[in-house]
């Protein structure tokens, strides 16, 4: 009898023992409704990613939950869903997504990863988060990308004074001359508070200036007056082509595919640009969930820097990221810069962009933007380019639909022939 106490004590205590190096963490994962699927399947993957440390054993959990499409309420379900395992939230959806999980990131000291699927950004705490969607320093370089390699060799910029600083305009001054265009591109910045007058003429100096070519970065609202203005104008009916960035377009899910029917007069020759996942986010995802990992792991192993042990950190992860300023600035830092995701300039790596085409069927009946080609760095895969009834190349377009006009004056008509930048030499 003694022998068997002394077998079942030890069993008891190898249980104990084993159940108290075991610890749960957990992320919790906010996603829009159609993205659910794909949150849940990176939750699966978590499983497969246990931690191990001396004698510390760590499962990773996550949680997904669906967005009500409310940011009140989605708040509300995050705040519901906290506890003390939690050590990282993943908001990826509408602005309303990345705001609640930015709100509550900053409430409970817990680091956050979003991903605005809209083109139009609006982050109350952007500072307090990890952002890992395609950014504007990104966006320029995709445009620059299209023009260089349709051999455009100018372009006209314009930009909203609300956006001049934010990357976009800085790259594209600084790589401008990349595919050895010459350096006669112009720019000009707009405000909502010009007026109709003030875009009419800045309109008027792109043409005396010869540019096929615009590139606009502004709200939707700055972009659909600038050409309502264009389309009233005799010059800009045809033979000028327009790239927006995703900034100026309407709401678009990032997807690799979208059509969207429009009732807006928009101009024959209408290009835009905006960021892209060829997987569905699905890639994305597994990065931070292995980042994640990878930073927890490498927390724990130098715990003794902060004077505490690799088992006392893992079972008060959370409260020693609350409490220790520089532990937590330690993990948001790694999580921010993990070479996974991250280059050395701190900006995501591999950001993908897609090419929109807006097109017209049926006599202007229907109208609709369609993915036409993919921008991955400095790599170009371009299908056709429309432009009303024709099929052809943006350089084949801004250069043939020629720049002779016939203008009605007093006098006999005459020939007024338009040499610019844009015109073949």
């Amino acid at each position: 009898m003694a022998l068997l106490n002394q077998i079942f004590m030890t069993s008891v205590i190898s249980l104990l023992a084993f159940d108290a190096s075991t610890t749960h963490l957990s992320m919790v994962f906010l996603c829009d409704s159609n993205l659910h699927d794909i949150c849940e399947d990176a939750i699966n993957n978590i499983k497969e990613l246990p931690i191990e440390v001396e004698d510390v054993h760590i499962e990773l959990v996550g949680i997904v939950i669906r967005s009500s499409g409310d940011f009140i309420q989605d708040v509300r379900s995050l705040n519901n869903a906290d506890s003390e395992n939690i050590i990282l939230f993943i908001g990826i959806g509408n602005d309303h997504v990345v705001n609640a999980v930015s709100c509550i990131s900053r409430a409970v000291g817990v680091p956050a990863f979003v991903y605005s699927t809209l083109s139009h950004r609006i982050n109350m705490f952007e500072q307090d988060v990890i952002s890992i969607h395609p950014d504007r320093e990104g966006l320029a370089q995709a445009i620059i990308t299209i023009i260089g390699k349709q051999l455009v060799r100018n372009a006209f910029v314009i930009c909203q004074d609300t956006l001049q600083f934010d990357g976009f305009m800085e790259v594209f001054h600084r790589n401008n001359m990349q595919y050895n265009r010459s350096n006669e591109s112009l720019e000009s910045t707009i405000s909502v508070s010009d007026s109709d007058l003030d875009l009419r003429t800045l309109l008027l100096n792109v043409h005396d200036n010869g540019f096929r070519l615009l590139i606009v970065h502004s709200s939707p609202q700055l972009f659909e007056r600038l050409i309502k203005i264009a389309t009233n104008m005799l010059y800009f009916n045809t033979g000028y082509a327009w790239i927006i960035t995703e900034e100026a377009m309407p709401n678009v899910p990032m997807s690799t595919n979208v059509t969207m029917t429009t009732g807006d007069e928009m101009p024959k020759g209408l290009l835009a640009v905006d960021g892209y996942e060829e997987d569905n986010y699905m890639t994305l995802l597994n990065d931070v969930v292995k980042i994640a990992r990878s930073e927890i792991l490498l927390l724990l192993k130098k715990a003794y820097k902060y004077n505490l042990t690799s088992r006392y950190m893992a079972e008060n992860f959370r409260v020693v990221l609350a409490g220790r300023q520089d532990v937590y600035q330690s993990f948001f830092r790694g999580l921010q810069s993990n070479n996974l995701l991250f280059g050395d300039d701190g900006r995501r790596k591999n950001m993908q962009y897609r090419l929109l085409n807006y097109i017209e069927e049926n006599k202007g009946n229907k109208s609709f933007w369609w993915t036409v080609g993919y921008i991955r760095g400095n790599d170009l895969d371009l299908n056709t380019l429309s432009f009303g009834q024709d099929s052809q190349s943006l350089y084949q377009y801004i250069t043939f639909e020629h720049s002779i006009l016939l203008l009605p004056r007093p006098a006999a008509p005459f020939l007024y022939i338009i040499r610019g930048p844009t015109e073949i030499t």
